[in-house]
C-alpha cells in the first residue's frame, strides 16, 4: 500500500480530517518523525501530535492522543456560584 493510501485509510478508520507526517533528516543521527492527527470535535478543529524514531510509532501515538481526547470529553452544564454560607 502506498503511503498516501495508508494515510487516507487511517483517516477513514479513525474519523480524522487529515494526518500530517514530517520527517527530520539530521546529518549526524537517525531520522525523526513528527505526526499530527487532525480531527473535529463539536465543530472545532483539533489535533493530537507525537514524535518518534519511526513513522509508524509517531502516527500511532498521535492517533492515540486523539482517541484519549475524545474519550475524556465531559459535558458539564453552565453553573454559577451563589451565595456561600459557612
Amino acid at each position: 500500500m502506498n503511503i498516501d493510501q495508508a494515510l487516507i485509510a487511517l483517516c477513514r478508520k479513525h474519523d480524522l480530517t487529515a494526518l500530517s507526517v514530517g520527517v527530520s533528516m539530521p546529518a549526524d543521527s537517525a531520522p525523526w518523525f513528527t505526526t499530527y492527527a487532525h480531527y473535529l470535535m463539536n465543530g472545532d478543529r483539533r489535533c493530537g501530535g507525537a514524535s518518534s524514531a519511526t513513522a509508524t510509532e509517531a502516527i500511532a501515538h498521535a492517533i492515540q492522543q486523539v482517541n484519549e481526547a475524545r474519550a475524556c470529553v465531559v459535558e458539564v452544564p453552565d453553573m454559577e456560584l451563589g451565595e456561600v454560607v459557612l
